[in-house]
């Protein structure tokens, strides 16, 4: 990942999504009456855009009456601290100031970086589990698969 990139969820499942629409018979208009732009449904359908944004996922899903999780074709293991935010919808900058950490601090932690001790004690892991509403193991376990995923990309995550 180069300087100033945002980490991006993986497995993101354009076909199923085209799918659904063509099976739901989604137009245009509908998009609009839902605060979408076609413009984007089309370009999220034939993979102009690489996956929806963590602002639009949710809405995105709902336009096709699916969860956001259900539009990703990764393990539960392979549920990243990335993915968990994009199902809630949120920005990175909004989940840092959730957690009172830094933009810097908090995309540390969705990479998968070794965490500072103020960040990875009991009462830290409990705290952001609860603003991704997910069990504290749930966070654990997607920071531990964002540090693999790291790691197996060679982004400059020790240990």
């Amino acid at each position: 990942m180069g300087r100033g990139e945002r980490p991006a969820p993986t497995g993101f499942d354009r076909a199923l999504l085209d799918r659904r629409l063509t099976e739901l018979g989604r137009r245009s208009i509908d998009a609009v009456a839902r605060g979408l732009h076609w413009g984007y449904v089309t370009s999220v359908r034939n993979g102009t855009l690489g996956h929806p944004g963590a602002k639009m996922l949710p809405a995105l899903a709902a336009f096709a009456e699916m969860e956001p999780r259900e539009l990703f074709t990764v393990t539960d293991a392979e549920l990243t601290v990335c993915h968990l935010r994009h199902f809630r919808g949120l920005s990175m900058q909004e989940t840092a100031a959730a957690r009172e950490w830094s933009y810097v601090a908090y995309k540390a932690f969705e990479l998968g970086e070794p965490l500072p001790k103020r960040m990875s004690t009991s009462a830290a892991w409990s705290r952001t589990a609860k603003v991704f509403e997910v069990p504290e193991q749930r966070m654990r376990q997607a920071w531990e698969a964002s540090h693999r995923a790291a790691a197996g990309a060679g982004v400059g995550v020790a240990g």
